[in-house]
């Protein structure tokens, strides 16, 4: 208790500096008119707020929408004529008179040949934080990144819900010929190079460019001094061993309350997001656009809203945020661990979780060639079971394979429809070989197969063809049951794919999931695909009721299904599955054996 209230003490006695800001005089955007010159804060080097002259060209009615203008200015100051309006500039606060008119916003034309840019009214902005103007417009396209990948396939089959692409797929921010909102720069302290060529145009759909940040390697730049508008921040959406951050400028303080950015980061309304200061390392001027590249520093406050003319916040809050951690293991020796704090958010982490796990590789380890990684994740959630999923992923590119399975577990949390999850803990262990492991399942068959009686024993042999080395055999125990009748059973051998699929043939229909333990339940009953399985099965009516599976029914409990079929939980059954053997493997194995055997009384 003691070290909590120290670390509190410490961290409020740090925000001592930023609370402090005079009243500002607010100027609305009515008694705006064309010729008014005033002055732009902003900076372009290290924390040192500057002043940019401006001209006021006049106000453009209802360009965001109903009441929504934007203010036409030209910045005609000697220090921006070079490079013009660049991003991380976004949020940087006007002042006619002494007064604050509003923030840069909009960059307008490509190829300018005059730094000619957009102001959103400070009017709108401070609305903000009543969560009033603007809902949420993003949508992150899973389906461009996961389409493909086996195991989140499994995954949606399992739960039968597919990952479809998303309705509203468009950039939040306009990429109109004549305008676009001042980019955001998306900072990353070391980011791998195989991973920025992955993402850089997925980020850039939504209007945000990746650009490389000073290596954080002692921590957070700690910047000194009164926070004042003008300044550079950053919202972090990752930290740890790696930081990932969009910066942009601080456009008003108000006690413990602040507004930047001048526009949506992502538009994604209330949210809850860590704001860190920040420092400018240099604006790198280019015709397409000028950017900052900046450092980030500590931590200060958190975002709340992210609206569609402002991202506003509160000084002292601290974001709650999900701890990951990444092992990295080789043959089985631990090599490397990182770890990692993300924000809460159904579209943004499952993307965070997929780049901390790829990251956690791509440092560590060889990132192409004969490789094989096997996975397993366990996510920790507030008052229910707890998820594990395991797989292996085997060939020449791995890299862009490993994140997907946790992170659509993630997503399908997030975005259930029951309950709101909680994950308190994420932790990913890879253990990877440099090489291919795959084995062919060759030949499967019983010791004996008719004339099988109640307490008869005899084996199931399966023989594997690794794609290098020696075949290999499986044997598997079998006693039949006293209880089981006379008749044929069929057994299908292969993994875990193909034992779902048989599954799913057995199912005269579709399922409705009940509720989130039995989500959860579904997803720690994925099989994974390094296992490989012999499942047991007659063909023979059941139902699938509530969540549980009810096999070789009496004719009256039989009678009273099937006239409860108005239920959306009470799914017919083609089929029984009477037993199920799991046995470990060191490979993915591919193929399917169907044997059968006829028991007689």
């Amino acid at each position: 208790m003691r070290r909590c209230l120290l670390t509190a003490t410490l961290f409020l006695s740090a925000l001592f500096p930023v609370l402090v800001a005079a009243q500002t005089e607010i100027m609305p955007v009515e008694q705006i008119q064309p010729g008014m010159t005033g002055t732009v804060r902003t900076t372009l080097q290290g924390t040192e707020v500057e002043e940019v002259d401006a001209e006021v060209l006049g106000v453009l009615q209802n360009y965001l929408g109903p009441n929504l203008h934007l203010i036409l200015v030209k910045l005609t100051g000697e220090q921006v004529r070079f490079q013009g309006v660049a991003n991380g500039m976004s949020g940087s606060p006007l002042y006619i008179g002494g007064r604050l008119a509003g923030a840069l916003s909009t960059r307008i034309g490509y190829f300018a040949k005059e730094p000619i840019a957009g102001v959103t009214p400070i009017g709108d902005m401070l609305s903000t934080q009543f969560g009033a103007r603007g809902k949420p417009q993003v949508s992150m396209d899973y389906q461009q990144l996961w389409s493909g990948n086996e195991a989140v396939e499994r995954l949606a089959r399992q739960l039968g819900r597919p990952i479809e692409k998303p309705i509203i797929s468009q950039a939040t921010h306009s990429t109109q010929v004549t305008s676009r909102p001042i980019g955001l720069t998306l900072s990353h302290s070391g980011l791998h190079p195989s991973l920025v060529n992955r993402y850089d145009s997925f980020f850039r759909e939504i209007g945000v460019e990746l650009t490389k940040a000073g290596t954080l390697s002692g921590g957070p730049v700690q910047i000194e001094g009164p926070l004042e508008p003008g300044m550079p921040v950053m919202v972090k959406l990752m930290s740890g061993d790696l930081e990932l951050g969009a910066s942009g400028t601080l456009t008003h303080v108000d006690d413990n309350k602040v507004w930047a950015f001048g526009h949506p980061f992502f538009q994604l309304g209330q949210v809850e997001w860590p704001l860190a200061r920040a420092e400018v390392v240099k604006v790198f001027p280019s015709i397409d656009g000028s950017f900052n590249i900046t450092n980030s520093g500590q931590e200060i406050g958190a975002i709340i809203q992210d609206r569609s003319v402002a991202v506003y916040g509160i000084l002292g809050r601290q974001a709650s945020l999900i701890p990951m951690e990444v092992v990295v293991k080789h043959g089985g020796s631990e090599v490397a661990g990182y770890k990692y704090r993300l924000i809460r958010d159904v579209l943004l982490t499952p993307l965070l979780i997929e780049i901390a796990v790829g990251q956690s590789l791509a440092v560590t380890q060889r990132l192409s060639g004969e490789l094989s990684v096997a996975l397993s994740g366990t996510f920790t959630l507030d008052g229910y079971e707890e998820i594990v999923v395991e797989n292996l992923f085997s060939g020449f590119n791995v890299l862009s394979e490993l994140g997907m399975l946790p992170a659509a577990v993630y997503f399908y949390l997030g975005n259930n429809e029951f309950a709101p999850v909680s994950v308190s803990a994420i932790s990913v262990e890879l253990d990877l070989v440099e090489e291919q492991r795959l084995a062919n399942l060759e030949k499967a068959w019983f010791t004996k197969t008719s004339d099988v009686k109640p307490g008869d024993q005899f084996k199931l042999i399966m023989e594997l063809k690794p794609r290098r080395g020696k075949d290999f055999r499986l044997e598997q125990d079998y006693v039949i049951p006293s209880t089981l009748q006379s008749g044929d059973y069929k057994v299908t051998v292969g993994n875990g794919a193909a034992i779902t699929e048989q599954e799913n043939a057995l199912i005269k229909g579709t399922f409705k999931i009940r509720d989130l333990r039995h989500m959860i339940r579904l997803i720690n009953s994925l099989r994974p695909n390094f296992k490989l399985y012999a499942q047991v099965f007659r063909e023979e009516e059941g139902y699938y009721f509530d969540g549980d599976f009810f096999p070789s029914l009496p004719p009256s409990d039989l009678s009273v299904m099937r006239a409860n079929k108005g239920d959306d939980n009470l799914v017919r059954l083609l089929g029984t599955v009477l037993d199920e053997r799991r046995m470990d493997t060191e490979y993915y194995v591919q193929g399917v054996r169907k044997l059968r055997f006829t028991v007689k009384r």
